[in-house]
C-alpha cells in the first residue's frame, strides 16, 4: 500500500473528535526483531511504500530512492533474517522521476511492482521479477492526451495474474485535476486481459488499493471527489472484469481527507477496509487544527456490512491508516501513522489488529527515536505471525531528506485467547411461521451483558432482548409475534460487555421473513 500523499476533505470532519474515543492499549506488544535501512546517494529521501512476503518467508520492499538528481524505482528483497538478498532499482533515460508504490508476491516466488515513471509525462508502470530478481517483463500505460497515469496498488491471485490499479488524467478537466478509476489485469506472462475504467460523474476518482480473494474476486478501494462533495469508493469485480457491487461511501461537504486507502480480503471472501477521514484548519495563533480519524469497516463476501470501529488516538492531527493485512487466524491487521503528546510532536507508527467479529487484539504504537519522524506504507504478515512493515524515517522538521526502513516484528503476548468469539445461529431462517430460534455460540465466562435487537431495512427496531446477568440468560431465544412483520430482510445485531467493561461485538446476521 503506497503512502498517502495529499487529498482533499470534508467539513464535517470538524464534529468527528467525539466520535472517536480514546481506547487504552491492549496487553500485547510488539518485539522488534530486525530493522533494515537504505540510505541512497545524494540527500534526497528513500521511502519504501509497500512490502510483501513469499512463500519462502522472503521480505519484499518497494519504492524510491534518490539518486542524484532525480529518484528512481527501487525493489529490495531480505532473507527472513533481514539479510540483503538482491537490490533493483530502474529508470529510463529522460525520466525526472521513477517509483515503485506497491509490491505484491506470487505463488511462484515471483514479484510483481507497480507505480509510475515521469518524463515529459507520466506514465503507469508494472514490473514482474522473478525469485532471484531477474525481470522477466515489463508493461507500460498512458492514454493519447493523458497527461498522468499512475499505478497505486497491485495484488496477484493464485494463478499468478496481477491486478494493478490506480488513476488517469480526465483530458477535459486537467485545470482541476480531474481523474478516472482504473483497473487493469495482466495474466502471468504480462498480456493484458481486461481493463476498467470510470468517473462515476465524479471530478476526480482515484483507485488507491486492491485486493483479490481465493475465488480470484477483485475488491478495489479510492477516493472520489464531486467537487463540492467528497465520498470513499469501493467496487467489487468478479475474475472476468464484471461489475458485482459497490458502495461509494458517506458524502462529506467541504475541504479535507475523506477516502477509503486501503483493502484486504480473508479466507472466506469478507472484505476489510480502512477508512480515513478528517481536515484541517489554520489555527488561532499560527499552525492547524486537525480533528478525524481511522476507521475499519468489515463486509461479507456480498457487500454487506458487518461490523466497523473508529479510532482516533493522535494528539496533534489524526490517525491516519496506511493499510490492512488479514492473517492465517482471520484477524485484522491495520497499520498507520499517530502523533502523540511529546514536545515535539514526533509521528509514530501504531497497529491495531481485531478479530472477525470486531473485538480489539492489539493496539499498539510504534514510537520514533528522539528527534525522528517514521512513516509507514505497507504491512504484511510473515512466518510464525510475525509483522512485517515498510516505510521511512526522517529527523524531525526536515522535509528533503529521509531514509528508507524496513522492520519486523513479533509479539511479546497476546490476549487473543482470552478474547471470547461469540457467534449467532438463526433457524429457520428464512422464517415462515410466527417465531424464529436466535442460538448464542461461544460466549464465554467474560461476557457479562447482552443486547439482542432486531431492525427492518429502515432501521427500525422490531425486536429486543437484553440481560444484565449472561449466566441467566437461555443459551436458545424465541422471537415471537413474526407474523406481524412485513416480507422482507431484517438486520439481527447483538452487542455484549466483557466483565472487564469492553465492548464485544458478534457478526450482524440477516433474517428474512417470507409469506
Amino acid at each position: 500500500m503506497r503512502l498517502a500523499g495529499s487529498f482533499r476533505t470534508a467539513f464535517y470532519a470538524v464534529i468527528v473528535v467525539a466520535a472517536f474515543p480514546s481506547i487504552p492499549q491492549s496487553s500485547a506488544q510488539l518485539q522488534l526483531i530486525w530493522e533494515r535501512t537504505y540510505a541512497g546517494s545524494g540527500n534526497g529521501s528513500d521511502i519504501a511504500h509497500g512490502v510483501a512476503v513469499d512463500g519462502n518467508g522472503g521480505v519484499v520492499a518497494a519504492g524510491s530512492g534518490w539518486e542524484p538528481g532525480k529518484y528512481v524505482w527501487l525493489v529490495r528483497k531480505y532473507d527472513d533474517s533481514g539479510g540483503l538478498l538482491w537490490s533493483r532499482s530502474y529508470t529510463s533515460i529522460g525520466a525526472v522521476a521513477s517509483d515503485a508504490s506497491d509490491v505484491a508476491a506470487g505463488p511462484d516466488g515471483s514479484i510483481v511492482a507497480a507505480g509510475y515513471e515521469t518524463t515529459a509525462n507520466t506514465h503507469w508502470l508494472v514490473e514482474k521479477y522473478d525469485a532471484s530478481g531477474v525481470l522477466l517483463w515489463s508493461r507500460s500505460h498512458t492514454r493519447p492526451g493523458y497527461p498522468f497515469t499512475s499505478a497505486s496498488a497491485v495484488a496477484v491471485d493464485g494463478d499468478g495474474n496481477a491486478v494493478v490499479v490506480g488513476a488517469e488524467c480526465n483530458p477535459g478537466m486537467i485545470g482541476d485535476g480531474s481523474s478516472n478509476w482504473l483497473v487493469r489485469k495482466y495474466d502471468g506472462s504480462g498480456n493484458l486481459l481486461w481493463s476498467r475504467s470510470n468517473n462515476t460523474g465524479g471530478k476526480s476518482v482515484a483507485a488507491l488499493d486492491v485486493a483479490v480473494d481465493a475465488g480470484g474476486n477483485i475488491v478495489v478501494v479510492g477516493s472520489r471527489n464531486d467537487g463540492f462533495m467528497q465520498g470513499c469508493m469501493i467496487e467489487k469485480y468478479d475474475r472476468d472484469g464484471n461489475y458485482l457491487w459497490g458502495q461509494p461511501g458517506g458524502v462529506w461537504i467541504g475541504g479535507g481527507t475523506y477516502r477509503n486507502s486501503a483493502v484486504a480480503v480473508d479466507a472466506n471472501g469478507n472484505v476489510a477496509v480502512v477508512q480515513v477521514m478528517g481536515m484541517c484548519q489554520p489555527g488561532p495563533v499560527g499552525g492547524y487544527i486537525c480533528a478525524g480519524g481511522t476507521s475499519l469497516l468489515f463486509y461479507d463476501p456480498g457487500g454487506t456490512l458487518l461490523w466497523s470501529t473508529s479510532f482516533n488516538e493522535s494528539v496533534q492531527g489524526f490517525d491516519n491508516g496506511q493499510d490492512v493485512v488479514v492473517d492465517r487466524s482471520g484477524h485484522i491487521l491495520v497499520t498507520g501513522n499517530r502523533t502523540t503528546g511529546d514536545p515535539d510532536k514526533r509521528i509514530h507508527w501504531f497497529f491495531r489488529k481485531h478479530d472477525r467479529f470486531g473485538n480489539l487484539l492489539l493496539n499498539e504504537t510504534w514510537e520514533s527515536p528522539a528527534g525522528m519522524d517514521n512513516g509507514v506504507g505497507g504491512v504484511a504478515i510473515g512466518g510464525a505471525g510475525s509483522i512485517l512493515a515498510a516505510g521511512y524515517e526522517q529527523q524531525k522538521g526536515q522535509t528533503v531528506t529521509a531514509n528508507w526502513v524496513v522492520r519486523k516484528f513479533r509479539e511479546s503476548g497476546s490476549v487473543s485467547a482470552a478474547v471470547p468469539s461469540p457467534d449467532v445461529i438463526v433457524y429457520p431462517n428464512p422464517v415462515k411461521g410466527d417465531q424464529f430460534t436466535v442460538e448464542f455460540v461461544d460466549l464465554g465466562e467474560d461476557i457479562a451483558e447482552l443486547d439482542l435487537q432486531l431492525f427492518n431495512v429502515a432501521f427500525d427496531r422490531v425486536y429486543r432482548a437484553a440481560w444484565r446477568d449472561v449466566s441467566r440468560a437461555e443459551p436458545r431465544v424465541k422471537v415471537d409475534g413474526v407474523r406481524n412483520w412485513a416480507p422482507g430482510v431484517y438486520l439481527l445485531r447483538v452487542k455484549g460487555t466483557l466483565a472487564g467493561g469492553g465492548p464485544i461485538r458478534f457478526p450482524t446476521k440477516k433474517v428474512v421473513v417470507k409469506r
